[in-house]
């Protein structure tokens, strides 16, 4: 898969954008687009970008520009914070199919803290642009975003 490294694009601190054609169809696997009719999916499709990341490596840092929300295609990815004492508290991990970075997909403009690959991973992003186009024109979608955050903030209080 090739990388590009753009000047324009947010991500370049030191990262690659994640710019790689998908190896198969993926979005049909994805409960929150279920609602996308199937003759919209291949234009969805061709949003989403394939990257790899190995073990350890960052997908994007707390205060990077909040530009994807992503999604795990393979392996395991840990949300974690920096915290001021020095020490690193783990806040979740997602598997195959989990979403992360939709936090910001309402407000927020840089994202709240690390996504480190926690064994080596394939994820695949979506622009926050195209993800609002895609919840503005399926509501469905933006239902299910509501589930999925409100499940994991429930989650964290047990």
């Amino acid at each position: 898969m090739s990388e590009t490294r753009t000047p324009s694009h947010p991500l370049t601190q030191g990262r690659p954008h994640p710019s790689g054609p998908l190896s198969k169809p993926f979005v049909s696997t994805l409960d929150i687009f279920k609602s996308v009719p199937p003759s919209q999916l291949s234009w969805l499709e061709k949003r989403l970008s394939e990257k790899r990341y190995p073990k350890g490596q960052p997908i994007f840092l707390e205060g990077d520009p909040a530009t994807h929300v992503w999604f795990v295609k393979e392996g395991r990815v840990k949300a974690v914070k920096h915290m001021p004492q020095g020490r690193d508290l783990t806040i979740c991990t997602m598997g195959q199919n989990h979403m992360f970075g939709t936090c910001c997909s309402f407000s927020a403009e840089h994202y709240p803290c690390n996504a480190l690959a926690e064994t080596d991973t394939v994820v695949v992003s979506i622009s926050m642009v195209d993800f609002v186009e895609v919840m503005k024109k399926y509501p469905d979608v933006s239902r299910e975003l509501v589930a999925h955050l409100s499940g994991r903030l429930r989650r964290m209080q047990d």
